[in-house]
């Protein structure tokens, strides 16, 4: 769409865009309905432990994002060897890396466990209407 939006005078674009606009919010309209149908069934299905599969996925979205801040944290407070001269300033750590590190792969192991338990539920229940 972004390639037809504009066209020399004069020129007609490769495509017709009313059409594709119609097109998009047909598929749209399908997309609503799916992603529809998606949330009912998550918030209808029951794990083993009894939480619905929407809590095992808002579970496993935060342990990511846990995840990412925690490593992201780790690899800015790792000091740099970006000092040139022995006058320079040089920058600590405030908390110990190694530790926040281990910290993060105890989510990551924690998120790769829920991970799997998403995928399995996904292959044994059917989309509700």
């Amino acid at each position: 769409m972004r390639n037809i939006a504009l066209v020399q005078q004069g020129e007609e674009p490769a495509e017709d865009p009313t059409y594709l606009l119609k097109e998009l919010a047909a598929a749209n309209d399908r997309l609503t309905l799916l992603v529809q149908r998606i949330n009912r069934t998550n918030a209808q299905t029951r794990i083993d432990n009894g939480e619905t599969l929407t809590d095992l996925l808002a579970r496993r979205d935060i342990l990511k994002k846990q995840y990412l801040f925690l490593h992201d944290f780790a690899t800015t407070a790792t000091p740099k060897k970006d000092r040139f001269q022995p006058g320079q300033i040089k920058y600590l750590p405030s908390v110990s890396v190694p530790e926040i590190r281990k910290v993060a792969d105890k989510v990551a192991a924690e998120y790769r466990v829920v991970e799997v338990k998403v995928q399995e539920v996904n292959w044994q229940v059917e989309l509700v209407e």
